[in-house]
């Protein structure tokens, strides 16, 4: 029969029985019968196996009194039987003592991450979207098996996308803009000896504003997305530089500019435009700059450009 992993505090610590407090024997006495729910054959056998650990965990607790040290490894072990025993009401099935299970395991340790995935997992057995999306969305924010996050993750979208929740679609489509945009960035700032990867990032980048701009559909005036969407533009922008793909740099700080139209941006873009040698272009924005900016720096160096002398003038 499969179970969750159990681990036994302190069971390489080489004590001797003699040498064990009446709380450590009796989680001692807790964790072996926790251990023989491996061996259990059928469901209702491993069920009662974790019945009478939770017994003997509560003993310990009620034994361990204000000892604080005693009181939390009695807590453990009961953290432990409780989610032992969501996953042997899972595999029964009984979805519904499974959840009153997990909750309690997760009441007693809300950072037992796995736990808010399987319980997620009752959840949608029973029929209760809601849960199940709160609790991916909790294992999302604390888990950290890649294998489970990215199942929390497909299967909360396919939650939230078959809903008819327009504001928690735009939030989804939100959040994943926002990691998308993430993954971009490691791919130009990679660990290790591994090189920048422009083109991936710009991929990327891409991604991360198809679902951006879902989230504007829904909401064209929602400050996270919109940011969100600055941001990814501006780095493809910097990503395409590299890549001396100057028009398509343009053109990105052409868009930031219909979302936010900040001087600073028209700047940037009379460099791309000076960049690739579109001479008018780039002084039509820089005499904008000058017009419009407050950076004096910038207003200054905006100057300096128009002063230029055409190459074929030097």
């Amino acid at each position: 029969m499969e179970t969750g992993d159990i681990t036994l505090p302190g069971a390489d610590s080489g004590l001797v029985a003699a040498e064990l407090s009446p709380v450590e024997r009796l989680c001692e006495q807790g964790y072996q019968q926790l251990m023989k729910v491996a061996g259990a054959q059928t469901s209702t056998q491993a069920v009662e196996l974790c019945n009478a650990a939770l017994a003997t965990f509560r003993q310990a607790v009620e034994l361990a009194g204000d000892e604080a040290e005693q009181r939390r490894t009695a807590r453990l072990g009961l953290v432990a039987t409780y989610s032992q025993l969501g996953h042997q009401y899972r595999y029964a099935p009984n979805h519904a003592a499974a959840v009153k299970a997990l909750s309690e395991a997760l009441s007693l340790n809300p950072a037992q991450a796995d736990d808010y995935f399987y319980r997620a997992q009752s959840y949608l057995k029973l029929g209760d979207v809601p849960a199940a999306r709160q609790d991916f969305t909790e294992y999302l924010r604390r888990g950290e098996d890649e294998y489970l996050k990215q199942v929390a993750r497909e299967q909360n979208a396919a939650l939230v996308l078959n809903s008819d929740d327009n504001k928690a679609q735009a939030k989804h489509w939100q959040e994943e803009g926002i990691r998308l945009n993430a993954e971009a960035a490691n791919f130009m700032q990679p660990r290790g000896e591994a090189k920048p990867d422009p083109a991936r990032a710009v991929a990327t980048y891409n991604k991360a504003l198809d679902e951006l701009g879902k989230a504007l559909k829904v909401n064209p005036k929602e400050m996270m997305s919109q940011i969100a969407t600055i941001t990814a533009l501006s780095e493809q922008a910097t990503c395409y530089l590299e890549m001396e793909e100057y028009d398509l740099a343009i053109d990105n700080y052409s868009r930031i500019y219909t979302i936010r139209p900040l001087a600073q941006y028209i700047f940037k873009r009379g460099e791309v435009y000076r960049t690739a040698g579109h001479r008018e272009q780039a002084r039509a924005d820089f005499e904008l700059y000058i017009k419009q900016g407050n950076d004096r720096a910038l207003k200054l160096q905006a100057q300096k450009y128009l002063e230029e002398k055409p190459r074929s003038e030097v």
